[in-house]
């Protein structure tokens, strides 16, 4: 399913509010009748060179121009290999 205007599981880099774009790549993607919302982790460290290293501000700033369009988050899950181990219901807020 293509979505119009938004990408298709394509990784995009977020941009500010001022159009500078952040080191921190997302995509968004068909989940049936809804869309889901996929932010690269960070990794490799802190600086410039580590990959998506803005990760946070760029959460924050998704947040909240879902929030500015009225959206309806229904889930949000950590999926990475530091809790891959845990039960989802311990890396899902959903239902919470």
């Amino acid at each position: 399913m293509r979505v119009s205007g938004l990408c298709d599981a394509e990784r995009v880099r977020a941009q500010d509010d001022d159009g500078v774009e952040l080191n921190a790549e997302y995509m968004v993607q068909a989940d049936g009748p809804h869309l889901s919302l996929l932010l690269a982790s960070a990794g490799g460290g802190n600086g410039p060179r580590g990959r998506n290293h803005q990760y946070p501000e760029a959460l924050r700033l998704l947040l909240r121009r879902l929030g500015d369009r009225h959206a309806v988050l229904l889930a949000a899950l950590v999926a990475s290999a530091r809790v891959s181990a845990l039960p989802e219901r311990t890396q899902s807020s959903a239902g919470t």
